[in-house]
């Protein structure tokens, strides 16, 4: 298998659905779990393509990395806590585990519950720029982002989430960016993705965060718009004995900005977890 690029493979369930992902990697293996992006698009090889392939091929020297898309078609009601026994099954049905879990923005409520519900399957857990409930304005948030959907207002989606997610620094340079939106796609599954933020619209697990048993790391950026530092303060001292790392000046997409200090941090804390 290459190092240094995904091998895209399909899984059926014994319900008869889809589950894509990407593997790169030798070494211990890492569980991917996506964040939103998974629901715009629902094929490991666009999910786990472009600038995510590039982020995590520097992770493929000392593990084998596995990138799970969630599964096609998504059921209606899907929440993170019935797509986590998902992530379970394929941990089972491909003999990974325990295996190291990092679920980045809206995947960290999925990587949270599957560390919950399943510890024996998890040995590590990197919870991304992620939370542990939703708030007021999350929902708010959730909500608009939802109405531009159903209404098939790209643009809007586009460039609202890109500003939320772009630190300040690079929201002062990315105009062209901006006008380069005009010229995407317009999604071709939007149920897909309506189903997935509604189940992101009202969840509440801080109660649960005291069962996780793992080695945990919170990392964010401390600009964040999309789950706002003080969620991600919560996040981590809720869970046992976690640590946190924040990244100074960063928003949501600290990780694509600065993927350096990414990697360091996240590297350096599955080295240390193989060690307990």
């Amino acid at each position: 298998m290459s190092r240094d690029r995904f091998k895209y493979v399909s899984l059926t369930t014994p319900d008869g659905a889809s589950i894509a992902y990407g593997e790169m990697g030798q070494g211990s293996p890492v569980l991917l779990i996506p964040g939103a992006n998974d629901g715009m698009s629902t094929v490991a090889r666009q999910t786990f393509g472009g600038p995510v392939s590039s982020l995590y091929r520097r992770y493929a020297h000392a593990h084998r990395v596995i990138g799970v898309c969630r599964r096609d078609p998504l059921p209606p009601g899907a929440n993170p806590r019935s797509l986590a026994a998902d992530y379970a099954w394929v941990i089972e049905k491909l003999a990974l585990g325990p295996v190291h879990v990092e679920g980045g923005s809206a995947g960290g409520p999925v990587a949270l519950w599957l560390a919950i519900d399943r510890p024996d399957l998890v040995r590590s857990l990197v919870l991304s720029a992620t939370l542990a409930h939703t708030d007021e304005k999350f929902r708010i948030m959730i909500g608009q982002w939802i109405n531009w959907i159903r209404a098939k207002k790209w643009y809007a989606l586009e460039w609202d989430v890109v500003y939320r997610g772009a630190s300040p620094r690079f929201r002062k340079l990315a105009w062209l960016f901006f006008l380069l939106m005009w010229l995407m796609p317009g999604e071709k599954n939007v149920a897909r993705q309506i189903a997935l933020l509604e189940g992101l619209s009202d969840f509440d697990f801080r109660p649960d965060l005291a069962r996780i048993v793992c080695p945990t790391l919170v990392i964010g950026g401390d600009v964040d718009m999309v789950t706002r530092f003080e969620l991600q303060q919560e996040l981590a001292k809720g869970i046992p004995n976690a640590s946190q790392v924040i990244i100074r000046d960063q928003g949501h997409a600290y990780a694509f900005e600065k993927p350096t200090e990414h990697v360091r941090h996240v590297l350096t804390f599955y080295a240390e977890a193989e060690k307990s």
